[in-house]
């Protein structure tokens, strides 16, 4: 019977190549996972995969001295460990080139498609040199010496080298980069470059998909780069509204429109002129010019809202899609009227203050000289240093009231809703507007201008009485805050002046002089 050493030296014998294989195979895993979390490697499952295992066969051969014994596969591990090593070696290279150029602020200095080519030709020396190396082979003269290995070479790899060099003249002229919307073609329409790489672009079109187009396709296509020098991009706009309103009227109102709206660029300046037109409707293009191509159809379905909304406030119609023939002073009456007499006490009676005040005389009177306005969320309403004497009350929506200071965000002082009022300050003393009144909701206002409200004023003082109470509250409350928030940012601001204090005097001092 073999002796106990003889089987502890056959186990060791077998078990101690099988632990070099588990040993170099985990502990290789470990270093690549490492690399993984620090965010070193990322991709290269297959590298992961076999490097290790391969490491672990090969140091398990040598372990057991089977190397000689086993030569062709020993050789034909030690050339893939060789280029797998070679692989990861770059792979880990190019990501901490590519953080040391984002940390400089440069990340698309060096196209991934020139790094992607040097890291392929590297990696075909590396397998060359290992053939040669490893199976005494010279790889030079077979290479030189095949003609018929080239031709299938090169044939095999046409389409690849087409997209390759195309590739190369697309990073050598640089007409997009990696960020940039283009157009390509009417099936695709617009879309944002994602990446560019050794064989084909990535691009994300609005729909949310990604597009991969071969170099070669886009070295062929006419290609319109909308983010080229970062250049504001163009937008055109087609209202029709109908032929009864003068063309300088609806310009100046389109223009106003276009400005109010968030984005749309003051310089260049937007253009308004009228298309074209017929005995029922007139066509008017706007141009107008954003930033950039990012936010385009948002931009543009924003700006149309804005339009609608300046329109139905100046009482502009759009032109019909159907031609109605009516007699002229029904025609006329249709495009005057929005709302009925009753409809707009109907909305008077909705504010406190006037119903609680006036009889019903007084808002009969009204009913024929206020206007009803309608203001998108987000549209000031009332914008803060503006001479205006009208009288806002809101019937419906939501707004706020902020002061704007020099360099310092605004300080939102109210938030305005349905039945209550602003603008008394400038109806009772013709001063300017302390305060920005901005819409935060589609929001609807009856609009009081002062000569129409200055005959009810004499016939009733309780109302000048009542606004004049509202002004020195909320100009108490103003003075109020903006002391606070001095206080608390340390910064100089303006103050509300003692003008609470005398707000009555000074009321009755325009008043007097509005009824001489």
């Amino acid at each position: 019977m073999p002796d106990f050493m003889t089987i502890w030296n056959t186990i060791a014998h077998i078990v101690e190549p099988l632990l070099w294989v588990v040993g170099g195979y985990f502990g290789l895993r470990i270093v690549i996972q490492l690399g993984r979390n620090l965010r070193m490697i990322s991709g290269l499952a297959i590298v992961g995969r076999l490097l290790p295992l391969l490491v672990g066969v090969l140091l398990g051969l040598w372990q057991s001295n089977l190397t000689a014994r086993w030569l062709f596969p020993t050789r034909l591990i030690q050339t893939f460990v060789a280029i797998f090593t070679v692989a990861l070696l770059l792979h880990v290279g190019d990501r901490l080139l590519v953080r040391r150029l984002e940390a400089e602020g440069r990340p698309n200095i060096i196209p991934r498609l020139m790094r992607d080519i040097a890291r392929g030709v590297i990696l075909v020396i590396t397998f060359f040199v290992s053939i040669s190396q490893f199976f005494q082979i010279q790889i030079g003269t077979v290479l030189l010496s095949s003609t018929v290995f080239t031709a299938v070479v090169g044939l095999a790899l046409q389409d690849l080298l087409k997209n390759v060099f195309a590739g190369i003249a697309l990073q050598l002229e640089r007409p997009f980069a990696p960020g940039d919307w283009i157009f390509v073609d009417q099936q695709l329409g617009f879309g944002r470059v994602l990446e560019m790489s050794w064989r084909a672009i990535r691009v994300r079109p609005r729909d949310g998909q990604v597009v991969i187009i071969p170099n070669s396709v886009v070295a062929q296509q006419q290609i319109n780069n909308l983010s080229a020098g970062g250049r504001p991009i163009a937008m055109r706009l087609r209202v029709v509204v109908d032929a009864v309103h003068p063309p300088n009227v609806i310009r100046d109102l389109l223009k106003k429109a276009v400005l109010s709206s968030d984005g749309v660029l003051e310089s260049p300046a937007p253009f308004v002129y009228c298309r074209d037109y017929t005995a029922a409707t007139a066509a008017y293009e706007i141009k107008l010019w954003v930033a950039n191509y990012d936010n385009y159809p948002e931009q543009q379905g924003d700006t149309m809202a804005r339009i609608w909304y300046v329109l139905q406030r100046a009482d502009v119609k759009f032109a019909p899609n159907e031609m109605v023939i009516t007699r002229p002073e029904a025609l006329q009456t249709a495009r005057r009227v929005y709302y009925t007499p009753d409809q707009i006490l109907k909305r008077l009676r909705r504010i406190a203050l006037l119903n609680d005040v006036l009889s019903e005389d007084e808002l009969r009177s009204l009913c024929g000289q206020v206007e009803i306005r309608l203001f998108a969320a987000g549209e000031v309403i009332a914008h803060q240093g503006q001479y205006e004497t009208t009288l806002y009350a809101i019937t419906s929506g939501r707004a706020r009231v902020e002061v704007q200071q020099d360099e310092i965000e605004p300080l939102v002082l109210s938030h305005l809703g349905p039945g209550e009022i602003f603008g008394e300050r400038g109806l009772l003393m013709g001063e300017p507007r302390s305060a920005s009144v901005i819409a935060e909701q589609d929001t609807r206002t009856i609009v009081i201008d002062r000569h129409d409200i200055v005959p009810i004023f004499e016939h009733n003082p309780m109302l000048p009485e009542r606004l004049g109470a509202i002004l020195a509250e909320r100009l108490s409350a103003t003075s109020a805050s903006l002391e606070e928030h001095q206080r608390a940012a340390s910064t100089q601001l303006p103050t509300i002046s003692s003008a609470a204090l005398s707000v009555a005097e000074r009321i009755r001092r325009v008043l007097f002089d509005l009824g001489k």
